[in-house]
């Protein structure tokens, strides 16, 4: 431990206490009871109540109950269907905030570290939503509205942290523990608790960190040798809308998915993907099954038994504003599906967060005077220029594996390639 000036060491139990609990987060924590055993010894006499104080003063009220699920769902022994079930009717029953429970030193600093991905990708999110040339730009492409409001970030971290419970409940891939839950499970464990306007929300955030995966990913699918003898697809979402391989990395969770589209080298990225396999189940086979196994017997906040009700997220974080409901009524108006979303033709509405913003946001867009159809594209997914390159890349690569060759290759520089001496 380091030295520190005999001031402070002699401070009473109750100063330093108070000195611990002011701080920003639980790594600084860490770092000030390191420094003296005077101070150690005041953190290991109360350890949680420090560590809960500083989570509490971190997070926002309105996000801490989800912020506590995400570290439970990352505990659980068991990930079977009683198992999961349970959690999910607690976390939906019982919102539980930071200090109602025990932290120890590793679960604090994962949550805090976790606080910061969900702020990093917040903070990308609407970045990408409101620069795009879209429903809310001017002919300058300055964003109509101005910046985000506290509600509308609240938004989207909240949808970010529910990205990570199912992460932690759903993973079926990835080099971690699988859950054997199918799609029709989490639709009725999972999806079918929330409001369809919230479910959209999840569907924006996965779409938009499927695009944030696709350069490092794609670069290594279209030039790894051995992926190429696995035809590992590497076009873009629009071209290839339901890839496995790309599901199974998202299912890895925010800190993995940050480091990987941080990194910038090819050996950097190939070395992060590699093992993290093929997951034809998770959040794309969850979100779309809506449609293939029905829809839920009432909507979110109906009267229901404790198994079918649902907790109102609204309600629970006080949310007065109706901005996500008015314009997923509006994007949905002629769907005969009474829980639609994530469909393929609101693809571009959701790269725009459509069912993220206020509705004095979507007033000053107009976006309620616009025709929906407008906005809806049906992604046409089979190009074959770009089928064929995909097949004669994966072609070459499997001749070249056949051969020996490994490492990095593309069509116009087989210069890389590692031949066996």
């Amino acid at each position: 431990m380091g030295d520190m000036p005999t001031q402070l060491t002699a401070l009473s139990c109750e100063l330093k206490y108070a000195i611990f609990t002011s701080l920003p987060n639980v790594s600084s924590v860490e770092a000030l009871a390191l420094t003296s055993s005077s101070f150690y010894h005041t953190f290991n006499g109360a350890r949680s109540l420090i560590l809960g104080q500083v989570l509490e003063i971190g997070l926002e009220p309105e996000l801490q109950h989800a912020a506590v699920a995400v570290s439970g769902s990352s505990q659980l022994q068991s990930l079977d269907q009683n198992t999961v079930a349970a959690f999910l009717k607690e976390f939906f029953k019982n919102p539980k905030m930071v200090c109602s429970r025990t932290w120890s030193l590793g679960q604090a600093r994962r949550l805090s570290d976790l606080d910061n991905h969900v702020q990093f990708f917040t903070d990308e999110f609407i970045s990408s939503a409101l620069s795009r040339h879209s429903i809310g730009c001017t002919h300058d492409n300055v964003s109509v509205g101005g910046p985000p409001s506290i509600r509308e970030i609240r938004r989207v971290k909240r949808a970010l942290y529910y990205f990570e419970i199912y992460c932690n409940l759903f993973r079926q891939g990835g080099g971690r523990r699988k859950s054997p839950q199918d799609a029709e499970n989490q639709q009725l464990m999972f999806f079918n608790r929330f409001e369809p306007w919230e479910n959209e929300q999840l569907a924006c955030i996965r779409d938009f960190l499927i695009n944030s995966i696709s350069e490092p990913f794609n670069d290594v699918a279209e030039h790894d040798i051995d992926w190429g003898v696995h035809s590992v697809p590497f076009l873009n979402d629009e071209d290839s809308p339901q890839n496995g391989y790309k599901e199974a990395v998202l299912s890895r969770g925010l800190e993995f998915l940050r480091e990987l589209i941080t990194a910038k080298t090819y050996e950097d990225r190939r070395r992060l993907l590699y093992g993290t396999g093929c997951d034809n189940m998770f959040l794309f086979k969850g979100l779309s099954s809506h449609v293939e196994g029905g829809n839920a017997p009432h909507l979110a906040g109906s009267d229901g038994d404790d198994d079918g009700g649902a907790w109102s997220v609204q309600a629970a974080d006080s949310e007065d504003d109706d901005g996500p409901i008015i314009a997923w009524r509006w994007a949905h108006a002629r769907s005969t599906v009474r829980r639609d979303y994530f469909r393929r033709d609101t693809c571009y509405l959701r790269e725009r967060g459509y069912v993220m913003w206020d509705h004095k946001r979507l007033d000053q867009w107009r976006l309620l005077d616009k025709e929906p159809r407008s906005f809806m594209v049906m992604q046409d997914n089979f190009n074959p220029e770009l089928r064929n390159r995909q097949r004669d890349s994966h072609r070459a690569r499997a001749r070249i594996w056949s051969q020996g060759g490994r490492g990095w290759w593309s069509p116009k520089d087989g210069s890389r390639v590692e031949w066996p001496t």
